[in-house]
């Protein structure tokens, strides 16, 4: 036992005629017994190395609190109060084992299911942060029509395991036929590739132009495209930001900071027309450059 209650009120009515030396002595004790579930050794000698008692005033305490809160039985020194605490937690030893297994197969089951939406986002072109919580996984999930469908094992034995087992796989997946059905049918024609968002379209557009890291579900690509931002926009910024060495944010600035200028400026002048051009001749080079070249 690691932890036993520990009653302030009874401890002092019991130990108020004790010296300092004697409660230090039957503390130690009481928490030796409980630590080891089994009652004190049978010689004074063994309990004195228990407790500690190296000198004769702290022998003679060892041997006042044997005698005084302990019995002496053919297995070692008892006691009524600490056995019984100890009888009540072995019986309920096995409750406790069955509530850390239950605990287990939900936090393995949460594991599971976080994996799988993380691959089904993944599917249609959105990498949410790898610390996002389970709430904003179901919100992009529902945002970009993506679901799961968690379906459990019913021919598992419940005798031999009283969580059920949880089996996750997205909906446009076929994992329920097997070979010998698929054979005997006609071939069907194949799905249509699921068409990607249209923040994945312009996080490719990035990618296009240099870009290794991108984020669809970053919050200021998608103001960016609420407020009407094309691929060409974030494909110059893209080559602008590579060319710097800047991360993916420092692209989506450079967007921003345009589209606040031009709102400011009215048209486009001719010389920023001229450095568009420019930048637009920088992605092919930028590109080529890429290990393995674009995706």
């Amino acid at each position: 036992m690691n932890w036993y209650g520990h009653h302030i009120g009874d401890w002092l009515k019991k130990t108020s005629d004790l010296t300092l030396v004697q409660e230090g002595v039957y503390r130690r004790l009481v928490d030796w017994y409980y630590a080891h579930e089994r009652p004190l050794p049978l010689l004074v000698k063994d309990v004195c190395k228990i407790a500690r008692a190296t000198g004769t005033r702290e022998r003679e305490a060892v041997s006042t609190v044997l005698h005084r809160f302990f019995e002496i039985h053919e297995d070692g020194w008892h006691n009524p109060r600490v056995d019984e605490e100890v009888s009540r937690y072995v019986e309920r030893e096995p409750e406790r084992v069955a509530k850390k297994d239950a605990w287990r197969a939900r936090q393995q089951r949460a594991r599971e299911r976080r994996v799988a939406m993380f691959l089904a986002l993944r599917d249609v072109g959105v990498v949410p942060p790898f610390n996002s919580t389970m709430a904003a996984l179901r919100l992009l999930m529902e945002e970009h029509g993506v679901t799961l469908d968690v379906t459990r094992d019913s021919e598992r034995d419940p005798r031999s395991n009283p969580q059920p087992t949880t089996n996750i796989r997205t909906t446009y997946v076929d994992v329920t036929r097997d070979v010998t059905t698929r054979a005997e049918e006609p071939d069907e024609p194949p799905e249509p590739p699921i068409a990607p968002t249209r923040a994945g379209q312009a996080c490719r557009a990035m990618r296009a132009a240099g870009m290794p890291d991108v984020n669809p579900a970053h919050p200021q690509l998608l103001r960016l495209l609420k407020a009407g931002v094309t691929d060409d926009e974030l494909r110059m910024a893209a080559a602008t930001a590579v060319a710097k060495h800047k991360p993916f944010a420092y692209a989506l600035a450079i967007v921003e900071g345009q589209r606040k200028d031009a709102a400011s400026a009215g048209p486009v002048s001719a010389r920023q027309s001229a450095q568009n051009e420019v930048v637009e001749a920088w992605v092919p080079a930028l590109a080529s450059r890429r290990p393995g070249g674009l995706p």
